[in-house]
C-alpha cells in the first residue's frame, strides 16, 4: 500500500509541473543562421546580360620573365660591344692633353704609347703614366679616365734653365741640375750658358752636384723671367765669386752663390734702379749685407 501511495504522489507531481497528459512541454529551438565571416565582401546582385570574366592566372609570372630576360639580352649586349672595342682596331673616344707649351699633342702621344686610331677602351691610363714619366721632358703628370670615353692627360714640362760645357759638347740642363738633352751644339731654348767649368761625360738624367753649379742655377730659377731673360752667361771659375753677366755686359756678383734668392730679389731691384736713372753700370755687387751699384 505504502508503494502505491508513492506511485502516486509522483504521478500527481509529473502532472502538476508538466500537464495533466504527464509529457514535457516542446522547446523552441530557433533556426540556425549562417554567419558570414568579417571583411569579406558579399557578391552584389549580377546584373542580366553582364558575364564576369575570371580573373587572369599567371600574367605577373611572365612579365617578370619577361622583364629579366630583357635585362640579360642588355647585358649580353654590352659585353658583346665592349668586346669588340676591345679587340678590334675602331676608334672610340679621345685623349686630351693638358699644361703642355713645347711638347706637341703628337710628342705626347708618342712619349704615352698612344697609337692611331685611338681607342681609349685598348689604353691603361696607368701605363701611358709611367711611360710618361721615363720622359725626361716632362716632370709631373698624372692620366685618369672621364666619362663616358675620355683619358686626361695633366702634365708639366721640364724646362731647361741654363746651359753647360760638356766634354763632348754642351748638354742643358734643368733648375735641380739633371741633365735633360746634349748634343755637339747648341741648340732650342735660348737660355744662359755656364762657363768656367767642363763637366765630365754625363748621360741623359744624370744630375750635376757641383756646388758653384747648383748655386748658380738656383740663382737663375729665382730670378724673375723678366731679368731672367736679360742674363747671358754665368761664369763659375772661381767659386768664391760666381759672376753673372747680362747681355750689355753688365757683371753680377753673386759671391759663392749662397742665399739665391736673396740675391736674384737685389739684382731685380738694383737693375731697376740702375735703368731708371739712367745709370751706366759697371758692376753689380749683390751681398745681401751690403748691396751696390758701381758705375
Amino acid at each position: 500500500m505504502t508503494r502505491k501511495l508513492r506511485d502516486g504522489q509522483e504521478r500527481y507531481q509529473n502532472n502538476h509541473m508538466y500537464g495533466t497528459s504527464g509529457q514535457r512541454p516542446e522547446v523552441f529551438i530557433p533556426p540556425t543562421v549562417p554567419t558570414v565571416p568579417e571583411n569579406t565582401a558579399t557578391p552584389g546582385p549580377r546584373r542580366p546580360g553582364v558575364r564576369r570574366r575570371p580573373p587572369r592566372r599567371g600574367s605577373g609570372g611572365r612579365r617578370r620573365r619577361f622583364g629579366s630576360r630583357r635585362v640579360w639580352a642588355i647585358v649580353l649586349l654590352i659585353f658583346i660591344i665592349w668586346g669588340i672595342l676591345r679587340i678590334a682596331p675602331v676608334p672610340f673616344g679621345k685623349v686630351t692633353i693638358q699644361g703642355n707649351s713645347q711638347l706637341t699633342t703628337a710628342d705626347v702621344y708618342r712619349a704615352a704609347g698612344v697609337g692611331a686610331p685611338i681607342n681609349v677602351i685598348q689604353l691603361s691610363p696607368s701605363q701611358m703614366e709611367k711611360r710618361l714619366h721615363e720622359d725626361l721632358r716632362i716632370g709631373t703628370v698624372s692620366v685618369s679616365r672621364r666619362f663616358p670615353a675620355t683619358i686626361v692627360v695633366q702634365l708639366s714640362e721640364r724646362r731647361p734653365i741654363a746651359v753647360v760645357m760638356t766634354m763632348f759638347g754642351f748638354a742643358y740642363v734643368d733648375p735641380t741640375g739633371m741633365i735633360m738633352a746634349s748634343g755637339a751644339q747648341i741648340k732650342g731654348a735660348s737660355v744662359p750658358i755656364i762657363t768656367g767649368k767642363k763637366v765630365d761625360t754625363v748621360l741623359l738624367g744624370d744630375t750635376l752636384t757641383d756646388a758653384a753649379v747648383q748655386g748658380a742655377l738656383q740663382y737663375l730659377h729665382a730670378l724673375p723671367a723678366s731679368v731672367q731673360g736679360r742674363i747671358t752667361e754665368v761664369n763659375v771659375a772661381n767659386p768664391q765669386d760666381i759672376i753673372a753677366y747680362t747681355g750689355d755686359g753688365t757683371a753680377i756678383h753673386l759671391g759663392k752663390g749662397d742665399a739665391p734668392q736673396e740675391r736674384a730679389k737685389i739684382t731685380g731691384e738694383l737693375l731697376r734702379q740702375a735703368g731708371e736713372q739712367r745709370i751706366a753700370v759697371q758692376y753689380v755687387d749683390t751681398d745681401p749685407s751690403a748691396p751696390i751699384i758701381k758705375n
